[in-house]
C-alpha cells in the first residue's frame, strides 16, 4: 500500500465514525511510513477525538521535532475539541 491509500482508509473510517479503527490504520501506516509527518498529524486528531490527550500530545510532540507548523496545526486543533468536550 501506499501512502495515499493508507490516508484515504483511515480518513474513510474517521468520516465514518471508527475511530478506533481509523487509528490503527493511521498506526500501521506510521509503521510502514514513520517519517510522515501527515499520518503522525492524522494520528493525533483521531487521539483528540477520542479524548485521548495524552496520545495526542505525543504526536504533538514527535511534530515538533519535524513539522512546527502541523505540530501547531494539531495543538490548535486539539484545544478547541478539548474546550468543547468540557474537560
Amino acid at each position: 500500500r501506499n501512502l495515499r491509500t493508507w490516508c484515504r482508509m483511515g480518513d474513510f473510517l474517521l468520516k465514518a465514525g471508527l475511530h478506533q479503527e481509523a487509528a490503527a490504520v493511521f498506526r500501521d501506516a506510521i509503521d510502514t511510513f514513520p517519517d510522515s509527518t501527515w499520518l503522525h498529524f492524522k494520528l493525533g486528531k483521531v487521539h483528540g477525538l477520542m479524548g485521548d490527550g495524552g496520545a495526542a500530545a505525543m504526536q504533538v510532540q514527535f511534530l515538533n521535532g519535524t513539522n512546527q507548523a502541523l505540530a501547531a496545526q494539531l495543538a490548535r486543533r486539539l484545544t478547541v475539541e478539548k474546550g468543547t468536550r468540557g474537560y
